[in-house]
């Protein structure tokens, strides 16, 4: 891990001046309205704006989040623990998107000026949207089943692209400075908004029929947006005004739901939504005089607020927040290789071989042998590894594991027994054999 070495005092001050100078900036801008082709850029990277991307909380479920001036991409449990940098690339990491299905972390980088993506074991770096095709990239989201990626540009209009960068397509044409955006795919809808006009607006996923939603109003600097397809909402996040705000997904009965931020913390950047867990969360500057950024969380009607996550470092600044429901891979098993009964005796002090399979959709060797657990108590492996070979004789490479029968907590009259555990990247995995009991009295 790496990050720029500043003093504790000039970096605060820095950022305290810098976030007065963005708010002042956004006022003469709307005053005045006159566009300075630096704007947007230098705002940016003198604030730290940047992006993090919640799970949910279900189990498997993560917390992301980029940190500009910082460690680049972090990612934690929702409740704050177990935090681990994904990207330790110091720099200009913004807005991120997560898709899991194919084990990716996209993000916009703010001093560079491109899009890129990693694997989500953090290796892999690569560039999707070259800087001069991206000039001030800021919003991300994925249409994973589409093989669809949506970013919107400062300088450039709302586009498209596959998830690997190619076959770019522009969809929407603003001067509006257009910052975050969501997509409802199965309405064949995209939502985004304008800081310079205070507007969310929406239009076909194809870019046709663009519509006005709502005008925020005079100071609003939007910071986040996400959408609560299952009720009918939309939620976004305004650091002018310092509150967090819902409506309809029409842009009918807005109302704020937070106007008083958890911990005395304000700027709050980025909103990310657990609707199934009832949560929205987003990141926050600490109050002085340290002023932490921190992710937080409350309600979905605003109460029950918490610091979820607080920094240690004084050089690092959150921005953008999203929540993404982590899936489960069901991976094949093999239990006792080679035996055609997979008999197992409860009381035995031996061990129970259990083989990962690779398969056509799945390479075992994905797999972190270290959060690998079978059977009802959850054994670890009785090596504190896994073998690599090919344990079915398939011409590919399996893990085999050994764990202590005692510590499975298999017992008589059971028919069969699962594993669980993650893929380097942190996806969960979950596969399951059968077995015949023996020796029980």
């Amino acid at each position: 891990m790496s990050f720029l070495a500043v003093s504790r005092h000039n970096t605060n001050t820095r950022l305290s001046a810098s976030r007065f100078a963005m708010k002042k900036s956004y006022l003469i801008y709307a005053l005045c309205a006159v566009t300075f082709s630096f704007f947007a850029s230098y705002t940016s990277a003198e604030t730290g704006v940047n992006d993090t991307q919640l799970l949910s909380t279900n189990d498997g479920a993560k917390i992301y989040w980029s940190s500009l001036f910082g460690t680049g991409i972090r990612r934690s449990n929702p409740d704050g623990s177990d935090v681990e940098t994904v990207i330790s690339e110091w720099g200009g990491a913004y807005n991120i998107a997560v898709d899991m299905q194919n084990e990716k972390v996209y993000w916009s980088d703010q001093f560079r000026f491109d899009i890129r993506r990693a694997n989500l074991d953090g290796t892999n770096i690569e560039i999707v949207v070259p800087n001069g095709t991206a000039i001030n990239p800021q919003g991300i989201a994925l249409d994973v089943d589409g093989g669809k990626m949506y970013w919107t540009d400062e300088r450039t209009p709302i586009r498209r692209a596959n998830l690997d960068g190619s076959d770019i397509e522009d969809l929407v044409l603003s001067y509006d400075f257009p910052y975050d955006i969501a997509l409802d795919v199965d309405s064949g809808k995209m939502y985004w908004q304008e800081r310079f006009s205070w507007k969310i607006r929406r239009a076909n996923l194809d870019g046709s029929g663009a519509e006005d939603l709502l005008v925020a109003g005079f100071g609003t600097i939007f910071t986040g947006l996400a959408l609560d397809i299952v009720n009918g909402k939309m939620y976004w996040a305004d650091l002018g005004n310092d509150k967090i705000s819902r409506a309809n997904l029409d842009g009918s009965q807005a109302e704020d739901v937070l106007t008083i931020l958890p911990d005395s913390a304000f700027n709050p950047e980025g909103i990310a939504l657990d609707v199934e867990g009832g949560k929205m969360y987003w990141n926050a500057s600490g109050p002085l005089p340290d002023r932490n950024w921190r992710v937080q969380r409350a309600n979905l009607d605003g109460s029950d607020g918490e610091s979820v996550y607080v920094s240690q470092l004084y050089d690092e600044v959150f921005i953008d927040i999203e929540f993404v429901s982590a899936p489960v891979i069901t991976v094949q098993i093999d239990i006792k290789p080679k035996k055609q009964k997979n008999s197992i005796n409860p009381l035995s002090s031996g061990l129970i071989a259990v083989a990962i399979l690779t398969t056509d959709d799945f390479d075992a060797l994905w797999v972190d042998p270290s959060t690998v657990y079978f059977g009802p108590n959850s054994a670890v492996s009785a090596h504190g590894e896994a073998h690599a070979s090919d344990v079915d004789r398939d011409g590919d490479i399996d893990l085999l594991f050994h764990f202590k029968t005692q510590e499975t907590g298999i017992q008589c009259g059971d028919t069969a027994a699962t594993l669980i555990g993650e893929t380097w990247g942190g996806t969960a995995i979950s596969g399951i054999d059968s077995i015949n009991t023996v020796g029980c009295r």
